[in-house]
């Protein structure tokens, strides 16, 4: 007796292929929609993070703070470094740059990272760095919101030979 594939067979086939293939197809999407969630928060804290080690190494070992004079707030940041070249920190247009001895400057976060409300505080000797952090979110889409705040004290300790 031969036998063939009668119709329900194959509607059967066609549905469980169908089943497999959505299945696989929603495993990979929720997996690229989790990578997309956390891409923003890694990229701003790690840039973030990043600069504001860097902008302490500079005060730490910085001969003087020039500007802001003690007891003001300001949002460029001017130092003399122990080879008595003058550091500028500043932002500009989102970005936080770093220029030493009149050089060009220096991008210090990285490019999908905005960097707003930078203040430096002069409070005796010591500098009070803050700033808000936040995701260039060109497409406006809701998972690549995310913005923090930094704050830290530095006090410089020039190395004197």
């Amino acid at each position: 007796m031969i036998r063939g594939i009668i119709l329900l067979e194959v509607i059967l086939y066609i549905a469980l292929a169908t089943i497999v293939i959505g299945a696989g197809a929603l495993l990979y999407i929720t997996i690229l929609a989790g990578d997309s969630r956390e891409e923003a928060p890694l990229v701003v804290e790690q840039s973030a993070s990043a600069a504001l080690d860097e902008l302490v190494r500079i005060v730490r070992t910085a001969m003087s703070i020039n500007t802001p004079a003690d007891g003001v707030t300001g949002t460029t940041v001017l130092l003399t470094d122990a080879g008595g070249r003058e550091v500028a920190i500043a932002l500009e247009d989102g970005v936080l740059t770093m220029s030493k001895g009149g050089e060009s400057a220096v991008r210090l976060t990285h490019e999908s990272v905005i960097i707003t409300n930078l203040a430096f505080e002069n409070r005796s000797g010591s500098l009070v760095i803050s700033f808000d952090a936040a995701y260039a979110n060109a497409g406006g889409r809701p998972e690549f919101e995310y913005a923090k705040q930094y704050e830290t004290a530095v006090t410089p300790r020039p190395f004197l030979p």
